[in-house]
């Protein structure tokens, strides 16, 4: 299971509490048993962090979140895809004391670059890791 509560089980897509998909939007090209996580393209306006988070949630589902070394390797493949040395944001966010994924998933991986961390982590197109930022910066960003 990718972490967003949907699973294919003996050909069969369910919730994480049991339900059974009855309609599916996949992504264009996409099939129900493509694997993995489908990301929207890199976003090339450059907007703050909350602004992209509420693009990402207006036009998509949310910012990108990375829960695990698999999806950090999805991630890279899809910045890889672009000729950029920009950082992009992603929906990790320093609040109340705590790291928290805006869309919800426990903070159990890390792959900090070599910079403390931030209160608005960003992704680096070099692929070394997450970067400091102000979040008021503008940075592409990366729904899914």
């Amino acid at each position: 299971p990718s972490g967003r509560g949907l699973e294919l089980l003996s050909n069969q897509w369910m919730w994480s509490g049991g339900t059974q998909v009855d309609q599916n939007f996949w992504k264009p090209g996409r099939t129900h048993d493509s694997p993995g996580i489908i990301y929207n393209n890199i976003k090339y306006a450059r907007l703050t962090w909350e602004e992209a988070l509420q693009y990402c949630r207006t036009h998509h589902t949310d910012l990108a979140s990375v829960a695990s070394e698999t999806e950090m390797m999805l991630i890279k493949k899809e910045l890889s895809k672009y000729p950029s040395s920009d950082d992009v944001w992603i929906g990790l966010r320093f609040l109340a004391g705590e790291w928290l994924w805006v869309d919800g998933q426990p903070f159990s991986y890390e792959s900090w670059g070599a910079s403390v961390k931030p209160s608005c982590p960003d992704m680096s197109f070099s692929l070394e890791g997450w970067n400091v930022h102000d979040c008021e910066v503008r940075r592409h960003f990366l729904c899914y």
